[in-house]
């Protein structure tokens, strides 16, 4: 039942703990460091009237939450034993991989199509007015909402979910659903590229077109702009491309609690960890987030430090 596997007995390696604890603390300092970050940008009413600020919230949002839900199951599975952990982690920590992968995928894409349009329009001497607020929230709201419904779908024990969550088993899970329902294995596996592929589609069509036409120097006024696109090639194609990989090899081929599977865990972890902090750290880059940044550390007389005017990002021409 439940409780036996809740509780089954599992000699956890002390390598593994070793290693998970330490992974735990790095992953508990990123998700300290994007919760700063994002309350100070919260807390900063200048900082919140731009539309790719907010866009930058709610992108640290899951890496900080992903980090912290992980952080606590390692912690939990190193002091306490792996199978403990288990029937408690396994669903949010699987669920939360995917809802962080996607409202990633998804929101960047939102993300490099403005960012795409703001440059044809800038080259071209057209004013298109960047994307309000309330398109933004829209935005988010949209991948958010559908993030968290493929996430759960794919978490659900019933017959229609698309991948089967073996909670007891060490936190395994595998393409299809389970016994008898409707998706086979290789169905959901297609589903899942096909999720993927979409906004990759998007990201490298726009990449190209920047490129192409050569909207973004890196240098001058567009040094702004083209870092904050930088930051989602890096994270598509320096990280996602590893998590998908990750989230093609884990299921089908890992035997739960295996050399491997402890070690694909692992890597993803890791992964997790890199890419919240590249995300801050491209974030920083932006003079009005790393003054409302400074100016949250000097509330707690940490930091005093002058502010600018952090006038960044640039107005369409007329």
């Amino acid at each position: 039942d439940n409780w036996s596997d809740f509780v089954h007995n599992f000699s956890y390696p002390t390598g593994w703990k070793i290693v998970d604890i330490t992974v735990s603390i790095f992953e508990a300092f990123s998700c300290i460091c994007a919760l700063f970050v994002m309350s100070s940008m919260l807390l900063s009413d200048q900082t919140r009237k731009s539309g790719y600020n907010v866009y930058m919230i709610f992108l640290i949002l899951p890496d900080a939450l992903t980090n912290g839900v992980f952080a606590v199951d390692l912690f939990i599975a190193a002091f306490f034993n792996k199978g403990f952990t288990t029937y408690i982690g396994c669903v949010a920590r699987v669920e939360i991989a995917i809802f962080n992968y996607l409202v990633n995928m998804y929101l960047n894409a939102f993300v490099a199509y403005e960012i795409y349009s703001l440059a044809v329009g800038s080259s071209r001497g057209i004013k298109i007015n960047p994307p309000s607020l309330q398109k933004v929230y829209a935005q988010i709201f949209f991948v958010y909402a559908l993030s968290a419904l493929y996430a759960t779908w794919n978490t659900l024990d019933v017959r229609w979910s698309p991948s089967d969550t073996h909670a007891g088993e060490g936190c395994s899970w595998e393409y299809g659903s389970p016994e008898g329902g409707f998706f086979s294995a290789s169905v959901a596996l297609a589903m899942g590229v096909a999720t993927a592929l979409l906004p990759t589609t998007f990201v490298i069509y726009f990449s190209y077109q920047i490129w192409k036409q050569k909207l973004l120097p890196i240098s001058g006024k567009t040094r702004v702009v083209a870092l904050y696109f930088m930051r989602i090639l890096v994270i598509f194609f320096g990280f996602y491309f590893m998590k998908s990989i990750l989230l093609a090899l884990i299921p089908p081929f890992v035997t739960p609690y295996s050399n491997l599977s402890f070690c694909l865990w692992t890597i993803q972890d890791i992964t997790t960890v890199l890419q919240c902090l590249v995300t801050l750290y491209f974030a920083m880059t932006k003079v009005d987030i790393r003054n409302a940044v400074f100016e949250l550390l000097s509330w707690f007389n940490i930091l005093m430090v002058p502010l600018g005017d952090g006038e960044d990002f640039p107005r369409r021409r007329q």
